[in-house]
C-alpha cells in the first residue's frame, strides 16, 4: 500500500523516535553522526521533497535519502572519509520506521472503526426513515397500531388525531394550489395595461367631476347672495314703493270702473222697465211718475258730473218726455193720436240711444278687462322686478302716453270726452310698456343663453366622442402588442400549416401559433365590443340632451 504523507506526521513521528531513541538505545562514541542525524530529522519535511518520492514506500524512501546525504557529511565515526557512514545509515532508522509502521496501523485500524461507525449510523438513518414512512402510510403500519392501542391508547388517540390533521392540512394544501392555479390561469386572459389605463381614466373622471361640483357650489352660494342682495335692495328702493303705490292706485280705479258699471246697467234695466210700463198703460198715475222722477234725480245730486255723465242724460230725456206725456194727458183728448204718434217717434229715438248707452257699456267691459290685464301684468312685474331694477325707471323718462285703439277711437265723441287718461293710467300704460321692454330683453337673453347651451353640448358631445375612439384605439393597440409579446416567446412549431409568422416593426419574422391568432381575435373583438357599447350609451345620451 502506498501514500503520500504530510510534513507535521513525519515531524512528530521523528520527534518521537528521537526520544525513543535517546531512552533505548546507548549513546555512540561519536557524537558528531548523531547531532547530524537528528538534524536531519529536524529538518525534514515533504515540502522540499521530489515529486519522484512521494509514491515510495517508506522503507525505499529512507534509502534514497539517505544515499543522497551520505556523501555530504564532513565527518564519519571512524575517520576515514566516510566510507562506514554509507553502510551504517539505514541501519540506524530501523527503530524509526518500526514506530511509523505502529502509526501506520493505529491509523488504519481508526479509519476502519470510523468507517464502521458510519456504516452503523447510515444504517440507523435508513431505518429511521423506514419507519417513518410506515407511520405516514396508515395501511403497512395497521400492526403497530394494534399493539400501541393494546398498551396505550392515549398515545393512539394522539397518533389518529395526528393523522386527521395531517390529511386535513393536505386537503387544504391542495384546495389552495387549485386556487392559485385558477388564478393564474384567470390573470393570463386579463390585460393588465388596459385595466390600469381604465383605471387611471376613471380616477381623472372623479377629479374632474369633484372639481365641477365644487365650482357649481361656489356658482350656487354666489347666486345665493345676489339673490339675498336684491331682495334687500327690493325693500329698500323706492322705485319698488312708487310702483306698488301705482299698482294699488290701478286697482282702485279699476274697482271704481267695474261698480260704476254695475249701476249704469242697473239704471239702464230700471229705466226700460219703466218705459215698457209708461207705453203700455197711458193712464199711469201722476203720483207714481213723480216719486220716479224723484228716485231718479237723488242718484244724480250724489254723483259727479264726469263720473255720471250718461245716467244724467237718460234721466233728463226720461224726465222731459214724461212731463210732456202728463201735459199731453191733462189736455184735451182730441190730441191723444198725436201725442201716441209723437211718443212713437221720442221712442225710437230712446231705443236709439240705449243702443248707443250698449255699446258705450261694452266699451267699458272691454276697458275693464284691459285693466285687469295690466294689473296682472303689473304684478308679473313687480314679481321680476329684483332681475331689472332698473328697466322701470327709463321707461317712465317716455314723454308719450300710448292708449288703447278703441278708446283712441272714440276720443272725437262728445260722448266719450268723459273717459279721457288719468294720472293712474298714465302711469299704467307706463308700466305696461316697460314690462313688454324688459319682456324683450328677457326673451332675447334666453335665446342667446339656449344657443349658447346648445353649441357647448354639442361641443361636449364630440369630445366625449373623441375620447371614446381614442380610448377603443389604445385598448387595441394594446391588445395587439401584448398579441406580439407573447408571441414572440411562444414555442415554434414544426407544423408549418398550423404555425403563422408575424412580421414585427424591426423586420424580423416570429411564429405565431393557433392560441396566439385566437388570443388576438378575442383581445380584438372585446376591444370592437367595447366600443360599440360605448357608441350606443353616447346615442342613447344624445335624445334625452336634445328634449332637454
Amino acid at each position: 500500500m502506498q501514500q503520500s504523507y504530510p510534513s507535521s506526521d513525519f515531524k512528530i513521528t521523528a520527534e518521537r523516535f528521537k526520544s525513543h531513541n535517546s531512552r533505548s538505545r546507548p549513546k555512540r562514541k561519536t557524537k558528531s553522526i548523531q547531532n547530524k542525524h537528528d538534524s536531519s530529522l529536524n529538518n525534514f519535511s515533504t515540502k522540499s521533497l521530489p515529486a519522484q518520492y512521494t509514491s515510495l514506500p517508506i522503507s525505499d524512501y529512507f534509502k534514497h535519502a539517505m544515499v543522497q546525504k551520505a556523501p555530504h557529511s564532513t565527518c564519519s565515526p571512524r575517520g576515514v572519509n566516510g566510507v562506514g557512514d554509507a553502510k551504517k545509515l539505514p541501519e540506524d532508522f530501523v527503530d524509526e520506521i518500526v514506530a511509523l509502521k505502529k502509526k501506520l496501523a493505529f491509523q488504519n485500524s481508526q479509519y476502519e472503526a470510523l468507517s464502521f461507525r458510519c456504516r452503523q449510523l447510515k444504517d440507523a438513518l435508513d431505518k429511521k426513515d423506514k419507519e417513518l414512512t410506515q407511520l405516514n402510510n396508515p395501511i403497512e403500519n395497521a400492526k403497530l397500531i394494534q399493539t400501541l392501542g393494546d398498551n396505550r391508547p392515549q398515545t393512539v388517540r394522539i397518533f389518529r388525531q395526528l393523522h386527521q390533521k395531517l390529511f386535513r392540512l393536505e386537503e387544504r394544501l391542495q384546495e389552495k394550489e387549485n386556487d392559485y392555479n385558477r388564478l393564474v390561469t384567470d390573470l393570463k386572459y386579463t390585460r393588465v395595461e388596459e385595466l390600469r389605463i381604465q383605471l387611471e381614466i376613471a380616477i381623472e373622471e372623479v377629479h374632474r367631476l369633484q372639481q365641477e361640483n365644487s365650482k357649481q357650489s361656489l356658482d350656487l352660494a354666489r347666486l345665493n347672495q345676489e339673490r339675498l342682495a336684491r331682495v334687500k335692495k327690493k325693500f329698500n328702493d323706492p322705485e319698488v314703493g312708487e310702483l306698488k303705490r301705482r299698482i294699488s292706485t290701478m286697482g282702485k280705479v279699476i274697482k271704481g270702473l267695474d261698480e260704476q258699471r254695475q249701476e249704469l246697467l242697473a239704471r239702464n234695466h230700471h229705466l226700460m222697465m219703466r218705459m215698457q210700463q209708461i207705453l203700455r198703460n197711458d193712464d199711469f198715475p201722476k203720483s207714481d211718475l213723480e216719486q220716479e222722477l224723484e228716485h231718479l234725480n237723488k242718484p244724480q245730486c250724489t254723483s259727479s258730473p264726469e263720473s255720471h255723465g250718461e245716467p244724467d242724460l237718460i234721466a233728463t230725456i226720461v224726465e222731459s218726455k214724461l212731463s210732456d206725456n202728463l201735459q199731453y194727458q191733462q189736455g184735451n183728448s182730441v190730441y191723444a193720436t198725436r201725442v201716441e204718434t209723437g211718443l212713437v217717434g221720442e221712442l225710437d229715438s230712446i231705443r236709439s240711444q240705449l243702443n248707443s248707452f250698449e255699446q258705450s257699456n261694452k266699451q267699458l267691459m272691454e276697458e275693464r278687462n284691459f285693466y285687469k290685464k295690466q294689473l296682472e301684468l303689473a304684478k308679473v312685474q313687480m314679481d321680476n322686478m329684483t332681475e331689472a331694477p332698473g328697466s322701470a325707471r327709463t321707461s317712465e323718462c317716455s314723454p308719450t302716453v300710448r292708449r288703447s285703439p278703441k278708446r283712441t277711437k272714440k276720443l272725437g265723441d262728445p260722448q266719450s270726452q268723459s273717459f279721457q287718461l288719468t294720472k293712474e293710467e298714465e302711469s299704467a300704460v307706463l308700466i305696461q310698456r316697460a314690462w313688454r321692454a324688459h319682456r324683450q330683453t328677457c326673451l332675447s337673453v334666453r335665446s342667446k343663453d339656449k344657443q349658447n347651451r346648445f353649441i357647448s353640448r354639442k361641443e361636449e358631445q364630440r369630445k366625449e366622442a373623441a375620447i371614446t375612439l381614442l380610448k377603443s384605439s389604445i385598448h387595441g393597440h394594446l391588445s395587439r402588442q401584448g398579441c406580439t409579446g407573447r408571441s414572440k416567446y411562444s414555442r415554434k412549431s414544426t407544423d408549418d400549416s398550423d404555425t403563422g409568422t408575424f412580421i414585427t416593426e424591426e423586420g424580423e419574422t416570429t411564429p405565431f401559433s393557433e392560441e396566439d391568432r385566437s388570443r388576438s381575435l378575442t383581445d380584438l373583438k372585446a376591444a370592437v365590443l367595447g366600443h360599440v357599447e360605448r357608441q350606443r350609451s353616447l346615442s342613447s345620451l344624445q335624445p334625452s340632451e336634445t328634449e332637454q
